[in-house]
């Protein structure tokens, strides 16, 4: 056995979580986008023992997705979003715009709350917060009076990357870059008011999906 392996699992390591800021034993915490469950309150030096797994525990589970309630069956990817957990007393649920904690063994009806089996630390979920960076999407759109454009897809909190006016949209002959113009102000919209009109042009529209 090499003399270098400091854990067998991912049981019982000594860690300084990224949230929630004061761990009580027996709570899901976070540490960066890695998610396991406290077995020991918080140390006066920081730190807290926590199991990564895989392993199972009753957690409490929440009916919801990002879209809305959404009942959670046995099977399904549970994810932790700090709001949602708060101080380590709320909840898991199928909102994977969180972080990957692990796979539900026991059902919750939707939009109810109660403890479930969970298995954390296997499985194959990836949440937005996981990622790098989100989804870049690109969308070519009419232009119109400085104001609201309509842009399907886009949603507050995205990232606006470029807004590339092209004049004209019946002959292409120059290109202008709006993109410190625009801010995205509504889901579907972005919004330049008072900046450049664009009526009879064309916008190519580029931002990444981080919602």
């Amino acid at each position: 056995m090499s003399r270098n392996r400091l854990y067998a699992t991912g049981q019982h390591i000594s860690v300084v979580c990224s949230h929630p800021a004061t761990p009580l034993a027996g709570q899901p915490v976070r540490v960066g986008p890695l998610v396991g469950v406290a077995e020991s309150n918080e140390r006066t030096d920081g730190t807290t023992t926590a199991d990564f797994g895989p392993a199972v525990y009753s957690l409490s589970v929440k009916g919801v997705a990002d879209a809305g309630n959404s009942a959670v069956a046995v099977g399904d990817q549970l994810y932790y979003v700090d709001t949602d957990v708060g101080t380590g007393t709320g909840f898991l649920s199928k909102k994977d715009t969180g972080r990957y904690a692990g796979v539900a063994l026991e059902a919750v009806g939707s939009g109810l709350t109660a403890n479930a089996a969970v298995l954390i630390g296997a499985g194959f979920g990836v949440g937005q917060a996981n990622l790098p960076s989100g989804f870049l999407n690109v969308s070519l759109v009419a232009g119109g009076a400085a104001g609201n454009i309509t842009v399907t897809g886009v949603a507050v909190g995205d990232e606006l990357v470029s807004v590339l006016q092209f004049t004209t949209a019946a002959s292409i002959a120059t290109l202008a870059n709006r993109t410190s113009e625009y801010s995205v102000t509504a889901p579907n919209v972005i919004n330049n008011t008072g900046g450049t009109a664009s009526t009879g042009d064309q916008l190519l529209v580029v931002w990444v999906d981080r919602t």
